[in-house]
């Protein structure tokens, strides 16, 4: 470490300066008489040309002094500025210690958790990993940490047959109700294998709080179904939670590389897929496990015929391109439906999927009544079939529905350059199957809109611009309170398109609606009123973000709304 050195003359006219402060309260009234204090002696009687020389020689000392002064403080200042980066970098460790000494156990033990849920979000689920990122480091910082770790189940929770055999034997040994993942992506090894060990071991299934399968293959599709159904014999009494995933690969759908018994049975169960991507054999193994406390269930690439969970709470179902022969049977996706009507949330995700003609619904059929269905989310988005959405929506009865939201993404990537190019009009087609009520839907029902309930609706359209319907959509929600747009370049809700007038909205939030004009936004606003009067009263917040038409009529819209606008 460097030493320090000053000047002695000038160390002694620092402390004399602070012996005077010190003195005088800790005040300097006069700075100067502080440091010069023969300033003032020097320069009382007036300069004449007797005196000139003397005067000037005493300036020059003072000067002198107050430079060496300024020097020692100087060096002084550097040398405490290198002395308080060396306590910080030395320190910053014991203090970080103490700082989660003084921390009671329960408030570390929650952000433990706290991380290890973000790590789990930030991760993606299904590959089990994220109890050693968390667990197994937190348990090694130290003695303190470790053990307060060994005490929060959570942290122990996810299991994988991933993972070693003595590491699954550790983790289930302390946590009574694991999340078990399950993957058949093994890059090395046998998927079946590693399986076998990992359900032999997390026994019994009934104890179960999760369950996340992930596959590409058909038949390792059924080797899944087979396996927990033989080895838990349909009981999954506490089974919260419950993730299959098929990912679509071109290049392994029509591959089975699972041995099974020659029977006639078996391979027609496989190879017939009737536009569920799932077999028979497959859905009666599924549908024999018993799910009383299930809350969220998320199925990926495939219909199962039905589901015994009767306290569902949400369902996120996902279809996508299965390959250029390949069509998705409304009429399979109704029956699954009808096991289902007492779910709260429901999910689609629709990416490049297809119908025919001869699996849809027919004409008129009868809707699926949910019994508590609030909150309902689309998203669509490729080369969707628009007629595979419209049959879709139309075999539910949504009149509890109120909260909508809307997703639209149009430019995903072709599987193969060969594919056939995407179509611009599409998210058009798409609102319009989502919102249309036919007129013999409306004589059936008595009803004149689809979401007559709706109060929350969100449209969200990624990069491309369209002509929105905005006609149908404000006709089929006629009591929505709290409307967010984020349409980029898009045009604005016309008045021109005979828009209802929206009289129950509250909250209206516009982002990154590139394209809207003052004169669109205005005439929707004022459409509200009675004769082309402006009717505001109702209206508690107007958003408006990322809108770059609208930026330079920022004072005409705080003119108009008042404290009522947010402008971002």
């Amino acid at each position: 470490m460097q030493g320090l050195s000053v000047d002695e003359k000038a160390l002694l006219q620092i402390l004399t300066v602070l012996k005077n402060l010190g003195e005088d309260g800790h005040d300097f009234h006069d700075a100067r008489r502080t440091w010069c204090p023969d300033w003032n002696e020097c320069y009382e009687e007036e300069v004449t040309e007797s005196n000139l020389e003397l005067k000037a020689q005493s300036a020059k000392q003072i000067l002198l002094r107050l430079k060496s002064a300024r020097k020692a403080l100087e060096t002084m200042s550097s040398s405490l500025e290198n002395v308080f980066e060396i306590v910080t970098e030395r320190s910053t460790e014991s203090i970080r210690s103490a700082g989660f000494s003084s921390l009671p156990d329960d408030l570390l033990a929650r952000v433990f958790e706290l991380h290890h849920e973000d790590v789990m979000a930030n991760t993606g689920s299904g590959t089990g990993m994220a109890s050693v990122s968390t667990s197994n480091v937190l348990a090694q910082v130290c003695r303190r940490f470790r053990r307060i770790a060994l005490h929060i189940p959570k942290l122990w929770e996810d299991i994988c047959n991933y993972h070693r055999n003595d590491w699954i034997l550790n983790l289930k040994g302390r946590c009574e109700h694991p999340v078990v993942f399950i993957a058949y992506d093994i890059a090395s090894g046998s998927a079946e294998e590693s399986i076998a060990n990992l359900l032999q071991i997390v026994h019994p299934a009934n104890q179960w709080r999760a369950l996340e399968a992930r596959f590409t293959d058909r038949s390792h599709g059924h080797d899944f179904f087979e396996r927990i159904t033989t080895m838990s014999k349909g009981d999954l009494r506490i089974l919260e939670i419950l993730n299959i995933f098929h990912d679509w690969d071109r290049c392994t759908t029509q591959i089975d590389t699972v041995k099974y018994d020659d029977t006639e049975a078996h391979y027609r169960g496989i190879d017939d897929n009737c536009g569920t991507n799932f077999s028979e054999v497959d859905s009666a193994l599924f549908s024999q496990w018993n799910l009383p406390k299930l809350k969220c269930l998320r199925i990926e690439n495939f219909i199962p015929s039905r589901v015994n969970c009767s306290n569902l709470v949400e369902c996120n179902l996902e279809l996508s391109f299965q390959g250029d022969d390949f069509n998705w049977d409304l009429r399979a996706l109704k029956i699954f439906l009808q096991s289902i009507v007492s779910v709260e949330k429901l999910k689609f995700s629709l990416w490049n999927a297809r119908t025919r003609t001869e699996y849809m619904l027919p004409e008129g059929s009868k809707q699926i009544r949910f019994e508590c269905l609030k909150f309902l989310t689309i998203e669509v988005g490729g080369n969707t079939d628009e007629n595979l959405l419209w049959g879709l929506t139309d075999m539910m009865d949504l009149t509890t529905v109120t909260d909508l939201d809307i997703l639209m993404v149009i430019r995903t990537k072709k599987w193969y350059d060969d594919d056939p190019p995407l179509e611009y009009s599409k998210p058009a087609k798409f609102l319009n199957a989502i919102f249309a009520f036919p007129s013999n839907r409306r004589e059936e029902t008595g009803r004149v809109f689809k979401f007559p309930n709706v109060e929350t609706l969100r449209l969200d359209l990624k990069e491309e611009g369209q002509d929105v319907p905005f006609d149908k959509i404000f006709e089929a929600v006629p009591r929505t309170r709290d409307l967010s747009l984020e349409l980029p370049h898009c045009g604005g809700p016309d008045v021109s398109q005979n828009l209802p007038p929206c009289k129950n909205l509250r909250n209206v939030c516009f982002t990154n609606c590139t394209s809207f004009s003052k004169a669109e936004v205005m005439r929707f606003f004022k459409n509200r009123g009675e004769e082309g009067d402006w009717e505001i009263s109702s209206i508690q917040r107007i958003e408006i973000e990322g809108c770059n038409a609208l930026k330079d009529h920022k004072d005409d819209f705080k003119k108009i709304f008042g404290d009522k606008l947010v402008w971002e």
